[in-house]
């Protein structure tokens, strides 16, 4: 064989391992942001946790890695008319040549053996590798035997990653107990006097992903309501705006504290207890206000796991999660004495304005360890004993 023979070989053979590969493509990100689509107008009755109104949700995973390191949530959504749809919300996967995604009839896949002899309905090309975005499904499949979303590489068969689906009506319902349990006027004031500890209402979101939804520390508060709570407490505007946001499932705020007959903040020995629902893959992230500060909140940096890894429901003592944080949006006074503070302040934004990243608080004040004054638990509802 000439030396210009075997360099054209190695040439072609080259173009064909690049066209098979396409290495390239493991290192192109493309970003999709796709809206749930209208469900026909008065076709199905809203389901409590759907999206949006009136597009029921019957099934819900979360996305596990298999030969690609993968995560999301995928929902099937009932749109009406015949018209179903699966959803993918906080995806992220690797790139790849000819990529699909299969609806397959097994319960799960964890390898690609179990997607090929189950078989499997195609949905489409993946239409991105990140972001929120719908696959029609075909109007006569059977969902009780295609139970599990695939990621799945046609050119080398492989198993990118799969999401179990599991039925809607199989949430757990969750009672949630926000307590104040200092005792007294625990705060001392530079003035000499003392002053109790309160908490204002809290607002709660059940959300898929990693992140937080609410807030994000090192970063300034976004303008989506979070401010206004620090501030005085009202959760309004945060839960309008997290209502609209990607990824949360649902979204409330309590307010009314055990035994009350009114609204009003958490005093000395007083709880707020409510119900949530959540499914496997999905998380709790809460948000109240510290009561005798300027910009001061209660919070959990990372969100905080209703379930195991294996889809148990959590319990117990979940304090440790939650931290007292800075808004970063006015500059702090003493806790409990300061003008511009909650029962003080003639109006909201009544004090000095600064925009600084929301953060641990760290200022010449004194406050109290987070522990100390405070107690949250979570119990599924129906356990012999509440978490008290």
């Amino acid at each position: 064989m000439s030396r210009r023979t075997w360099i054209a070989g190695l040439a072609v053979a080259g173009a064909i391992g690049w066209y098979l590969f396409r290495p390239e493509l493991l290192f192109v990100k493309t970003k999709v942001n796709e809206g749930l689509p209208t469900p026909a107008a008065a076709q199905v009755a809203p389901t409590p946790g759907a999206e949006t109104a009136g597009a029921a949700l019957l099934f819900s995973g979360t996305f596990h890695s298999v030969a690609h390191e993968t995560h999301g949530t995928a929902t099937v959504h009932n749109l009406g008319n015949g018209r179903r749809v699966v959803r993918f919300t906080d995806f992220a996967t690797s790139n790849g040549p000819d990529v699909r995604v299969y609806l397959v009839a097994a319960a799960d896949a964890s390898d690609n053996e179990t997607v090929t002899k189950a078989g499997f309905i195609e949905l489409g090309k993946l239409k991105g590798t990140e972001g929120d975005q719908n696959y029609e499904i075909p109007a006569d499949l059977d969902l009780d035997k295609y139970r599990a979303v695939t990621i799945w590489c046609r050119r080398f068969s492989v198993n990118f990653a799969t999401a179990p689906l599991t039925p809607a009506n199989d949430a757990t319902t969750f009672i949630i107990r926000v307590e104040n349990i200092s005792k007294g006027e625990v705060l001392s004031l530079s003035n000499g006097g003392t002053a109790p500890f309160v908490s204002a209402p809290v607002l709660w979101a059940i959300h898929t992903g990693t992140g937080n939804p609410i807030f994000t520390g090192g970063r300034p508060e976004s303008g989506n309501g979070l401010e206004r709570l620090a501030e005085t407490g009202n959760p309004e505007s945060l839960v309008k705006s997290l209502s609209a946001a990607s990824g949360v499932v649902s979204v409330g705020a309590d307010a009314r504290p055990i035994g009350a007959t009114s609204n009003g903040p958490l005093t000395p020995g007083q709880a707020y207890e409510f119900e949530i629902s959540a499914r496997p893959g999905q998380a709790l992230s809460l948000a109240w206000m510290f009561g005798q500060s300027n910009d001061l909140f209660y919070g959990n940096d990372s969100p905080i796991a209703l379930f195991t890894s294996g889809g148990e429901p959590m319990r117990g003592d979940v304090t440790p999660q939650v931290s007292l944080w800075d808004a970063g949006t006015e500059v702090n006074e003493e806790p409990g004495l300061g003008p511009h503070q909650g029962p003080r302040q003639r109006a909201e934004d009544a004090g000095t304005t600064e925009r600084n990243a929301i953060a641990h608080v760290r200022d010449r004040w004194s406050y109290p360890k987070t522990g100390a004054v405070l107690r949250l638990a979570i119990t599924p509802k129906g356990d012999a004993v509440s978490v008290k």
